[in-house]
Formats: C-alpha cells, structure tokens, sequence
C-alpha cells in the first residue's frame, strides 16, 4: 500500500485502486461557512439595533423638549379682566344695588415670527382647546367667541358659546366675527 499526498490536501491510497479522501470533511466546510454567514448576520443585526436605539432616544428627546427652531413664538399673553354692571329693575329708586354683574377676561395672545428660522412658513391656522377652569362660588362660567354684534365685541348669546375647540384659519386680515388672522 502506497500513500502519497497531494497539493489539494488530499490523501490517496494505493493498492490497486486510487481512493480520494478529503481531510477536512464537508461539515467542517458547511460549518466554516456557516460561521461567516452568523458573523455577517451578527453585525447587520447590531448595526440595526444600534440605528434602532438611536432612533428611539431622538424620539425620546423630541417628545420631552419638542422643536427647537419653530416658524412662530408665543410672545406675549395679555389677560383683561372687566366687569359690567346691568340694571334688573326698572323704577331709578332700585338702580343702586339691584345689578346683574358680567365679569369677562379677555385674553390675547401675540404670535410673531421666529427671525431664527430660515424657511418660509405661514399661519395655516390656530386651535385653541382643552379649555380648564374652576368652578365659582356664585353665577357660572362660559366661554364666548369674539363675535361684533351691535356695538360690542362680545353678545353673550348661545349661538356664540365655544363647547371644545376655537379655531382661526389664516386671511390677509384679521377679523374676529369670521375668526381669521393675518398670515405674515
């Protein structure tokens, strides 16, 4: 019996027949393959998981701080608070003290553009909502819209009674009967 080896990493025997028999066995090629193949899947998997994290925590941040560079700012809010005084009967010697009193607080609020921010950027609209107050000892609370009617900004009629939401679309002026607001 002849053993002779060749360049191939391949033993052949001898003895009257030639016998081909590799030294490493095709398991250890699959296996070696394998090994590549679960390194390769390794890291697209950490670097998914890597941009994955990365995504969460700027998700994180924006939904505790918010946007940082907005077109507008708030800058100003400005409450008036009045009362006015309407006689309930009709005979002058009962005028003194017998009133029904409206007291009102106005609110504005002044919205300018942000010099910082370099994009063109309108005033779509503006949504006022999740009105809260609390309740008074005497009389009740309601909230009107502006409306002119006659000559005041506000008529305290139901038709003018904001349930949920106030919402001012953007105009070229402004005008409080049609709820509009200037855009630039």
């Amino acid at each position: 019996m002849v053993i002779t080896e060749l360049p191939r990493k391949q033993v052949v025997i001898f003895d009257g027949s030639w016998v081909r028999i590799p030294l490493s066995s095709p398991m250890e090629d699959l296996m070696k393959k394998n090994k590549t193949e679960m390194i390769k899947l390794a890291i697209v998997l950490f670097v998914l998981v890597v941009a994955f994290g990365i995504v969460i925590i700027q998700m994180l941040i924006y939904t505790q701080e918010g946007e940082k560079n907005m077109p507008f700012n708030l800058t100003e809010i400005i409450v008036v608070s009045s009362a006015e005084g309407i006689d309930k009967s009709e005979n002058p010697d009962n005028y003194k003290w017998n009133l029904d009193i409206m007291q009102y607080n106005d609110i504005y609020l002044q919205i300018s553009k942000n010099e910082d921010y370099d994009r063109n950027a309108y005033i779509e609209s503006v949504r006022l909502e999740n009105f809260s107050f609390s309740t008074p000892k005497i009389g009740n609370t309601r909230i009107y819209m502006p409306n002119s009617t006659e000559e005041r900004l506000f008529s305290y009629d139901d038709n003018f009674l904001i349930n949920r939401t106030l919402t001012y679309n953007g105009a070229d002026a402004v005008s409080y009967t049609h709820l509009t607001l200037p855009t630039t």
